[in-house]
């Protein structure tokens, strides 16, 4: 099963590498996927995972973030707004390096997962 984190992590950076050289306007450009500019993609795929982080924590993180995530959408809100108000309006460059640096040794989430899918933890 940690086959699993690893891909996840390669897949990542592969990801990584292709978004690493963009500019903010080439970070604007539509993708072929809802026709998202690459920046929603990115806001999306980050907040999830952090949320993802949030979840194994085993306390009251991740129920906390989701239930702000449904009185969001209770109030109107889309899935969009809330991941662009959740992580303070980051886009950008800035946005992909805060992607990246969450998947990193340092961070620890990969390790985890890989934990949890082995039964490890």
């Amino acid at each position: 099963m940690k086959r699993l984190a690893i891909d996840f992590l390669e897949e990542c950076e592969a990801l990584h590498a292709l978004l690493e050289p963009l500019g903010e306007a080439e970070l604007d450009q539509a993708t072929a996927f809802k026709g998202w500019p690459i920046n929603r993609v990115i806001q999306h795929l980050h907040v999830w995972n952090l949320a993802a982080g949030l979840s194994l924590q085993g306390d009251e993180s991740f129920p906390e973030f989701y239930g702000r995530l449904e009185a969001h959408r209770g109030a109107g809100g889309t899935m969009g707004s809330f991941e662009r108000e959740w992580l303070g309006g980051l886009s950008g460059p800035a946005l992909v390096d805060a992607w990246r640096a969450i998947r990193r040794p340092s961070h620890n989430l990969t390790d985890v997962v890989a934990q949890l899918l082995e039964g490890d933890i």
